[in-house]
């Protein structure tokens, strides 16, 4: 029977020059690894301050996850979190091995790099999750030739990996993983479950605080929005400077695709831990992320106190006897998660303002797995829902609606036209053979185009299908070398859109023939627009483009500094285009 895992890994004992131990890590390690076990987690190592003061060095570190990964059972999903300090250099990441000299040249060579190709491609494991809180403050990188944190998590991830791999990066680039000094406290009236003296990671102390919160099953997306947002309130709680640190993902699997945390083990069996009363949160004004009622949400429970076991108590630091100025550290308590992610009762994501709700679409907003209607009314009036589509699989397409019909991709591979009053299939069009083992060969993704009477859609079987909107039928469809998980735009009788082999095709609408290629350099997941003769599309090679439409000839291109999967949008001279390094852009047409 498939089983959960986990390989928890602390460099933390550093005697070389320029780079500062990291005492903290043995008691965050040994906290997560309790939550962990406590979550259902038959396996859980923790490798961190080794017998008789011995260092982790490069090798121990890469034969230990070596062999945790040949050891793993079939379909299994494996936790591997990888903290300490580290370094980019020459494209690669790398963790910082707790012997390393300062003679070592180049640096890096040292170093453990986080790549276990070979390793992953053979585990019999289903699903690995990589957490990495390494790339951190304390470490003077000037004189090692290396690009320190900058550069973190640029490195190329094999396109087959990224199907069964994930990596969580604690931090994004240009950013540091910050953590909280045993002097530090936090902000006066602000309870956040920690208490004075304590000393950790913001990253790890936010993972610990989510597995032991949240005690419903966890899909990855979920749990990386959790995690977030515990982030955000912790680094505000320590009044931290700048911004709080932004996750990062990177991985090919469908987030919702796979359970990355199982359900609490005896969860409903007296073995569980004590709740207590619901927890208190800081006020609106001190809390810009997220606000909290008085008291649970209707069917939602409270969530039990973060208690500490024997190896915690060993591993983690006393807090000071002397008490704490008043209004300062909180005492030790449960901790304030975003009202819709407390509890495990299925429901709507988002709550609602009492306020009325301001939504387009004729008074229907779509959302969901499946995917569900709801009116737009006082949000008072207990009967929202016009009516729910169930599908085998995600919905992460956006809906596209036209001539009193819903059109949207799901991911059984299905793409479904549903009639916008009643609810009711007009009809579904196959885009591939739907395996429950491997549901994502052919889901769709991208978000539907209609237009002149056919829906325009990509799947990831690599394809663009024109089918008829009224009837179902296909058109024709479009070969591209990779999965398309770009959204296509329909402009004067040409189709535009992108795919993971890297290029922006633009496809006759009419017959489906390719009128021209253009070649970014890395995938395109970001869907094109089209205004005045010009197509703008990210890429994940860290730029915005402008191509000209009729001919696929670069206008110009700006770089950012990482990848570019946000679509365009066009509006007085000017585009507006995200980025994967956490800025928002405005540049000239």
């Amino acid at each position: 029977m498939p089983q959960h895992r986990a390989l928890l890994i602390g460099a933390s004992n550093y005697d070389m020059r320029g780079i500062h131990s990291l005492p903290f890590i043995p008691g965050d390690l040994a906290r997560l690894g309790s939550a962990l076990r406590r979550r259902g987690f038959k396996d859980v190592q923790v490798l961190s301050q080794l017998e008789g003061g011995k260092q982790l060095g490069a090798n121990f570190i890469k034969g230990c996850v070596a062999g945790f990964l040949r050891r793993a059972g079939r379909g299994d999903t494996l936790v591997i979190v990888l903290s300490g300090h580290g370094v980019h250099a020459a494209g690669r990441d790398y963790l910082v091995p707790e012997d390393i000299h300062e003679d070592t040249h180049p640096f890096e060579s040292g170093c453990v790099p986080i790549d276990w190709g070979r390793d992953l491609d053979e585990t019999p494991a289903d699903h690995v999750v990589f957490l990495i809180d390494a790339c951190r403050e304390g470490i003077e990188v000037a004189s090692m030739s290396v690009a320190g944190v900058t550069q973190w998590g640029r490195q190329k991830t094999d396109a087959a990996l990224r199907r069964k791999v994930a990596y969580v990066y604690g931090c994004s680039p240009a950013q540091l993983s910050l953590y909280v000094r045993d002097h530090e406290a936090v902000t006066d009236g602000v309870q956040c479950g920690t208490v004075p003296g304590e000393s950790f990671s913001i990253f790890s102390r936010a993972i610990s605080d989510v597995v032991t919160s949240h005690q419903g099953a966890l899909a990855l997306d979920v749990f990386r929005e959790a995690v977030q947002e515990r982030v955000s309130l912790l680094h505000q709680a320590y009044r931290k400077r700048g911004n709080p640190q932004l996750l990062r993902t990177i991985t090919d699997i469908p987030h919702n695709a796979f359970t990355f945390l199982p359900a609490a083990a005896g969860r409903h069996e007296a073995a569980t831990p004590p709740v207590t009363e619901y927890p208190a949160t800081p006020s609106r004004s001190t809390s810009p992320w997220w606000s909290t009622p008085a008291s649970p949400p209707s069917g939602l429970r409270p969530q039990p106190a973060l208690t500490r076991t024997a190896e915690e108590d060993r591993l983690i630091p006393p807090a000071p006897s002397h008490s704490a100025a008043p209004g300062r550290g909180q005492a030790a308590g449960p901790v304030g998660l975003p009202p819709r992610l407390r509890g495990s009762s299925p429901g709507p994501r988002h709550l609602i303002s009492r306020r009325r709700v301001l939504l387009g679409l004729a008074g229907t907003v779509l959302t969901g797995v499946g995917f569900t209607a709801w009116k737009v009314i006082d949000a008072s009036t207990p009967d929202r829902q016009l009516w729910k589509f169930n599908t085998r699989e995600f919905v992460q397409s956006s809906p596209a609606v036209a001539g009193g019909v819903v059109y949207v991709g799901s991911g059984d591979g299905k793409l479904y036209a549903v009639d916008a009053a009643t609810g009711e299939e007009h009809w579904s069009f196959a885009t591939g053979e739907w395996d429950a083992s491997s549901p994502s060969d052919s889901a769709v993704k991208s978000s539907p185009a209609v237009a002149d009477g056919v829906v325009y859609v990509g799947s990831q079987n690599k394809k663009l299908y024109a089918v008829d909107a009224a009837t179902g039928k296909k058109r024709w469809s479009f070969a591209t070398g990779g999965e398309v998980y770009s959204s296509p735009a329909v402009a004067g009788g040409v189709v535009y859109v992108g795919s993971r082999d890297e290029k922006l095709y633009a496809v006759d609408a009419a017959t489906g023939d390719e009128r021209w290629s253009f070649a970014t350099g890395d995938r395109v997941d970001s869907s094109p627009t089209v205004t005045k003769g010009v197509v703008y599309v990210g890429s994940s090679n860290d730029k915005l483009y402008a191509v000209d439409a009729a001919t696929g000839d670069e206008r110009w291109s700006f770089a950012t500094d990482f990848h570019v999967e946000s679509s365009p949008t066009v509006a007085d001279g000017v585009v507006y285009i995200g980025s994967y390094d956490a800025h928002l852009y405005a540049v000239k047409t």
